[in-house]
């Protein structure tokens, strides 16, 4: 770029002592534009005379135009001034690049998870830079907000295209994740005093969707389809990684309908084989064993009691203390079974793992996601008389709904009181009465029905 000076016959002082207007000389001629040269009233002296002004262009090819936007900026730097506001107002995107940078100091502090300050920087990347990037803060309000929703919901995937995948109506939690992002943004902005007040982010409450479960019969179904699935592939000696894989998912699946554990973090991503214990009756005695190491007696003289999981959710990094999960009795031949086929069995490795020679003490790599084994599964599975996997437009089970059936059945049941089932799973007893309403007159059947002749 070339160098620039001020036309000294074009400057013009238009505020005694604050404002002036001038042209520059540029390389390939004279700028057809205005600027202004401004100094505020109360200006901190410096050593240096240039950084005692603001200089700006007016982008005013009028001098009469440009002039009145110099003193109505004048005027506004001072109004500024005087409520201790700074003079100069920043972009979104400078204050978000602001944000981020307290954010990395909190998580080099261990107060901010790495998750958090990933999710900032995608969110502002993927949805917020397109529409609020070089908008000023001070427009940020209540009506360029609802104009950025109706802005998301009509392109619905990724801004700009940055996705291949199939574009999807965000939902209501998608929106409140974002919502939750652009308040602490523009909290920041206020806390520097670049905006007088936060604009007010409704979170999206529209009708829940069901979260679906698998009733009894189609997941005494999918048990039996799993064995058969297994027994196909065994007969293949080639593709000893194939039933294995098919063994493995069976086992996440009895995990979450037999404990109710949160589907990743919770359980795929982050269990070892010291997470697990079974706890047996010998003798109207209770102990406690790793599972698959107990020899004291055949396991058909044994009692199994219930299976202790003690799991960490290791997506957020801020609560790494685990919590103790009671599963059903039905989990500990599950998770012996496949120890015994797994590569990787050692008490520090991980359950749900990739396998390949891994006996002698290697470390094991966790699976991340099983979502797309288990589609196919529920897929070429289905039938009539099961419905597994239903089109692409409609509702469909995912490995979240093992925890859901889980839950259901607990309820339906009725052994067991929504108290104790929310600590079990790890949330509330307002969510789990939101979320599984429909469940909870049948749990309570036989208490609502008797009584009173």
């Amino acid at each position: 770029m070339g160098s620039s000076h001020i036309i000294t016959d074009t400057l013009e002082e238009i505020v005694e002592g604050s404002v002036w207007l001038h042209r520059q000389k540029l390389v390939k001629g004279i700028s057809p534009y205005w600027y202004t040269r401004i100094k505020l009233p109360d200006f901190i002296e410096s050593r240096s005379s240039r950084a005692q002004y603001i200089r700006r262009s007016t982008k005013k090819e009028s001098k009469d135009e440009a002039a009145q936007w110099a003193i109505d900026l004048y005027h506004e730097m001072c109004g500024n001034q005087k409520l201790g506001m700074p003079t100069e107002s920043r972009t979104f995107s400078w204050i978000f690049a602001d944000y981020q940078r307290l954010q990395k100091r909190g998580v080099d502090a261990g107060e901010v998870s790495e998750n958090r300050y990933q999710l900032n920087d995608s969110t502002y990347r993927n949805y917020f830079s397109s529409f609020f990037g070089e908008m000023d803060i001070r427009k940020v309000n209540s009506e360029t907000i609802l104009e950025y929703k109706a802005q998301r919901n009509t392109q619905m995937g990724l801004a700009g295209g940055a996705s291949v995948r199939k574009r999807t109506k965000p939902s209501a939690h998608t929106i409140n994740v974002e919502n939750m992002v652009l308040r602490d943004i523009l909290k920041h902005a206020h806390d520097k005093k670049y905006i007088h007040s936060i604009p007010t982010i409704k979170n999206n409450y529209s009708q829940r969707v069901p979260r679906l479960d698998f009733s009894a019969d189609e997941w005494a179904y999918i048990l039996k389809r799993f064995d058969e699935d297994i027994a196909k592939s065994k007969q293949n000696q080639v593709a000893v990684h194939e039933w294995r894989y098919k063994l493995m998912l069976k086992t996440l699946c009895q995990l979450l309908v037999y404990s109710g554990a949160r589907v990743g973090g919770e359980t795929n991503q982050s269990l070892i084989w010291d997470d697990v214990r079974a706890v047996e009756n010998v003798s109207g005695r209770e102990k406690q064993h790793h599972i698959g190491t107990h020899t004291e007696c055949p396991y058909d003289k044994r009692e199994i009691v219930r299976v202790e999981v003690m799991v960490r959710n290791v997506k957020y990094r801020t609560k790494p203390n685990p919590r103790l999960v009671m599963a059903i009795p039905y989990l500990e031949p599950a998770l012996r079974a496949w120890r015994s086929a797994s590569d990787f069995g050692l008490n520090n490795q991980f359950i749900f793992c990739h396998q390949g020679e891994g006996m002698n003490g290697e470390p094991s790599t966790p699976i991340k996601s099983f979502k797309s084994g288990f589609e196919r599964f529920l897929k070429r599975h289905t039938n009539e008389d099961f419905l597994l996997w239903k089109d692409e437009e409609s509702p469909h089970r995912t490995l979240y709904s093992l925890r859901h059936t889980y839950a259901t059945q607990r309820l339906i049941n009725g052994d067991i009181g929504v108290y104790e089932l929310a600590r079990n799973m790890g949330t509330s007893i307002r969510e789990l009465e939101r979320t599984y309403a429909k469940a909870l007159p049948q749990a309570f059947a036989k208490q609502l029905t008797s009584g009173l002749r």
